[in-house]
Order: C-alpha cells, then sequence, then structure tokens
C-alpha cells in the first residue's frame, strides 16, 4: 500500500502496459505488477481497507469471475471469494456508483436490484470482507 496509487476508469493500457479498467502506479508513475486482471466494465470507485482493495463499477466480470459491480482484491491483486450479493446486471442499468468502507460494514450505493441478496436495492450494507 504505502505508496501505491490504485487507478480506476475506463482504459485499455497503463504507460503503455496492458491493464484493462484496472491498476496500480507508485508515487513516480511506474506501473506495478499488481493486476487483477482487469474488468468488462468501467472501475468507478476503489477504496483501500487493511489488506483489501475494494472496487466498484458497471462490470459484471474482474479476473475472469463473475462479480457484479463490486469485488475485492487483495494486495497481492489475487480476487478474494467476498460477494456483496449485487444483483440485476448493474453493468446495463448503472453501476455500483458510491463505495464506503468502515471496520464493520461495506456501503455500497448504485442502480441495482438487490444488494446483500435482499430488496429493495439502489443501497446496500454489508458484511466487509475477512
Amino acid at each position: 500500500m504505502g505508496g501505491t496509487i490504485y487507478l480506476g476508469g475506463y482504459f485499455t493500457t497503463i504507460g503503455g502496459i496492458p491493464r484493462r479498467n484496472i491498476g496500480a502506479v507508485d508515487t513516480s508513475g511506474n506501473v506495478l505488477s499488481w493486476n487483477p486482471g482487469g474488468t468488462d466494465g468501467i472501475v468507478e470507485q476503489i477504496t483501500v481497507a487493511g489488506n483489501n482493495v475494494y472496487v466498484a463499477g458497471g462490470f459484471s466480470v474482474i479476473g475472469g469471475q463473475t462479480k457484479w459491480g463490486v469485488a475485492v482484491v487483495d494486495l497481492s491483486g489475487t480476487l478474494t471469494s467476498w460477494d456483496a450479493g449485487i444483483s440485476s446486471r448493474p453493468v446495463i442499468l448503472a453501476p455500483v456508483a458510491d463505495l464506503d468502507v468502515t471496520a464493520t460494514s461495506v456501503f455500497l450505493g448504485g442502480a441495482f436490484e438487490y444488494g446483500n441478496n435482499k430488496a429493495p436495492g439502489n443501497f446496500a450494507i454489508v458484511s466487509p470482507a475477512p
């Protein structure tokens, strides 16, 4: 973490190195090896909490696995099994647009029908990744 800047958006490279919508650089702008495998849509929010990097946006796949709009990647770049229970194709309707993490909760906002596997959607409070 220290001097790491995590980048999200809608891009295919960082400094000429392939990175699909997500990556990291150091404070000098050098591209780091951290690479969770890219997403199939825009990354709008990134929040680091402890050893976890929370990623949110308008994607349905990250690192080759289905994760509707929100996922957790560890500091080595490996996608975790954490699941916020988001459904309803946020990549089509609208992304998970807001993300805030505390020690006890993850707050999510966006245009999804279900959060934490419960309706109504658009806002969810879920347990953080271990």
